[in-house]
């Protein structure tokens, strides 16, 4: 196994490219100093996985007692910390490639999964803050009864919305489609304009 990038071209045209989420692998790396320092700073992102994981799992406790925040924005918190454990456990059963004790032919199905899994979260995390941003825009465009009211379908529609754009994008890069990630990319923006836009136009009606 030589990196993420497994029978692509030189311009990731070939139909056979595979892009799986080990970004790094000990194979390549140089010197017993620098192969120490991999295996050190691996060490110290298991850490941080293993104590951001319990954090989590306080904070979710924290949240789900908690009533100082309106249920939408409840639901939206507790989701993306939620995925968090998704992204970070396939991060981890990654490392058995990245270090080789399982070979790139042994296990490819699995090691496409846990990669679309893991570009999923990477795309959430990105993607995340704009379903924050229109939740909030609803709360303003409702806020006359929005805190009285529960209007679960704002959430549901977000969480679908958010869920399924993730996976398809995770899905285009591990099959090195370019031109499907970009797609997916424009059409998002486009989206995001167009809400945004309505939501303030209906703002700025309601407040005339």
């Amino acid at each position: 196994m030589t990196g993420m990038f497994h029978n692509c071209g030189s311009f990731y045209n070939s139909s056979d490219c595979r892009i799986s989420a080990t970004f790094s692998v000990s194979s390549v790396v140089e010197g017993r100093l620098l192969y120490a320092l991999y295996v050190v700073i691996t060490a110290l992102e298991l850490l941080a996985i293993v104590v951001m994981a319990v954090l989590t799992r306080i904070t979710l406790v924290d949240i789900s007692k908690s009533s100082k925040f309106h249920p939408n924005m409840m639901r939206m918190i507790s989701f993306y910390f939620a995925q968090g454990f998704v992204g970070n456990a396939a991060r981890v059963a990654l490392m058995g490639w990245q270090f080789g004790w399982i070979g790139e032919t042994d296990s490819p199905v699995a090691l496409l999964v846990l990669s679309e899994l893991r570009f999923y979260w990477i795309f959430l995390c990105a993607y995340m803050f704009s379903a924050f941003v229109i939740e909030r825009l609803f709360a303003t465009l409702f806020i006359a009864d929005y805190e009285a009211q529960k209007r679960t379908w704002i959430t549901t529609t977000l969480f679908i919305g958010i869920f399924t754009i993730c996976h398809v994008e995770a899905a285009f890069v591990i099959f090195g489609s370019t031109l499907g990630s970009s797609a997916m990319h424009s059409v998002m923006v486009a989206v995001g304009v167009a809400v945004v836009s309505a939501t303030i136009s209906g703002v700025v009606r309601y407040i005339i």
